[in-house]
């Protein structure tokens, strides 16, 4: 690559000679080019590195949608867009409301492309729905009828039933499973409130008078052979401990010696050894 000075010095010899205050302003008029050329070069690469620090990122995938295979995203972005009911297989689905929601998602899909801050629709719970207010609760725990067929309208497939408070599968069903919500899942606070929610539901099911019946019997139990000679859930069966495992072995041993002295005087005796 040539320098400066030799492209003076040839435009010098292959031409007419210049003056010194000619060859002063040709060098600097090639100093200003090159400076400039510079600051042009500078100048795009900055705009390029700005362009890539503010070019859009690869969009996310949603958490819900994450791992999941493609019939599962579809399933998802199909209840998102029209709610329940439209993410059945086809099977159960005669009017393939799946494949027809699946083909107006991409619909809507292209007619938002290029449009800026285009909304997307989605399905939304009617906020006035019965079973969400208070005219749909039933002060004493649950909901009240009107509740019930709020919610079923709103998830169809539901069939929500009055408490059965006097026994039977749905009581015991309903009682072990709130029971547990109210052992695991709730804070001390509301557990320990009578006017909570989930205290309101178990007193209208009656689920703490079996509570009190099992504890009644119990506590009977304990009386009469006490902790150690039942077991359950919260008295599980503690593990045999080395004297009592010399115990056993002992007497399993005087069993033998007995069994062993009464076939030698009766070898008869040998069928029905002592137990």
């Amino acid at each position: 690559m040539k320098t400066l000075n030799q492209f003076l010095d040839e435009s010098v010899g292959g031409g007419v000679p210049l003056t010194p205050q000619e060859l002063e302003i040709q060098k600097k008029m090639s100093r200003l080019n090159v400076r400039l050329a510079r600051k042009r070069s500078q100048e795009m690469q900055k705009a390029k590195i700005k362009d890539t620090e503010t070019a859009p990122e690869q969009v996310k995938e949603a958490k819900v949608d994450k791992g999941r295979s493609d019939y599962g995203k579809a399933s998802i972005r199909n209840y998102r867009r029209s709610g329940p009911g439209h993410g059945e297989p086809a099977m159960f689905d005669p009017e393939n409301k799946r494949g027809k929601t699946i083909d107006k998602r991409r619909e809507e899909h292209k007619a938002r492309r290029g449009v800026k801050k285009a909304k997307v629709p989605a399905y939304k719970v009617d906020e006035g729905a019965a079973w969400t207010k208070k005219s749909g609760k039933n002060p004493e725990g649950g909901l009240n009828e009107k509740g019930r067929k709020s919610y079923e309208r709103e998830n169809p497939g539901s069939d929500l039933k009055a408490p059965q408070p006097e026994g039977g599968s749905r009581k015991k069903s309903f009682c072990a499973r709130m029971g547990g919500m109210k052992k695991k899942l709730t804070s001390k606070k509301t557990a320990n409130d009578p006017d909570s929610r989930i205290n309101k539901s178990l007193r209208k099911w009656k689920c703490n008078e079996e509570d009190k019946a099992f504890n009644f019997v119990l506590d009977k139990i304990k009386k009469e052979v006490g902790k150690g000679g039942y077991v359950s859930k919260d008295n599980p069966r503690k593990p045999q401990s080395a004297a009592d495992k010399a115990k056993a072995r002992a007497h399993q041993a005087k069993v033998d010696a007995e069994n062993a002295a009464e076939r030698k005087k009766d070898p008869s005796q040998g069928r029905y050894p002592k137990g």
